[in-house]
C-alpha cells in the first residue's frame, strides 16, 4: 500500500446463482433479487462504516474499474 493510501472497507456488489450479493471482507452479507437493492444495501453499508469513523468504498463485480468512495 502506498504511504499515502487510505485503508478502506470494501463492499462489492456481486452476481450470484439466483439474484446478487453485497460481499464484506470475504463474506456475503446480504442477498437481492435486483442489482439495484444490492447496490442501495452496499451503499448503506459504506454509509455506515463511514459515520463510524471508517473510510469505505463500493465497488462491483461487473465493473472492475468502477469504485465509489465514502
Amino acid at each position: 500500500m502506498a504511504a499515502n493510501s487510505i485503508a478502506r472497507a470494501t463492499f462489492t456488489v456481486a452476481r450470484r446463482h439466483l439474484g446478487w450479493t453485497v460481499e464484506h471482507a470475504g463474506e456475503d452479507l446480504d442477498s437481492f433479487k435486483t442489482r439495484e437493492e444490492a447496490m442501495a444495501s452496499a451503499t448503506r453499508r459504506a454509509n455506515a462504516s463511514q459515520n463510524a469513523g471508517a473510510p469505505a468504498q463500493i465497488q462491483f463485480a461487473d465493473e472492475p474499474s468502477f469504485s465509489r468512495g465514502y
